[in-house]
């Protein structure tokens, strides 16, 4: 929604930009591929990540944990 053209709905947050990431092909959701969705997204200016999952089991949880822990140190 863009807020100046009095067109639509206005969001809430004037400088909000959104960086769309996919790292579940397929809907089979890898933990490298989660892991280095959220490298990229802090090596290219994320500052809030939002990410929901259903898998209930990660057999590499371990990359995805030392991933969220690059992000904290960003």
């Amino acid at each position: 929604a863009n807020r100046d053209n009095a067109i639509g709905i206005k969001g809430v947050a004037t400088q909000v930009k959104i960086m769309a990431i996919r790292v579940v092909p397929n809907g089979d959701e890898r933990d490298k591929d989660v892991a280095n969705g959220i490298r990229y997204a802090v090596d290219n200016g994320a500052r809030i990540i939002n990410m929901s999952f259903g898998k209930k089991y990660s057999p590499f949880k371990r990359v995805v944990d030392e991933a969220v822990k690059y992000a904290e140190s960003k």
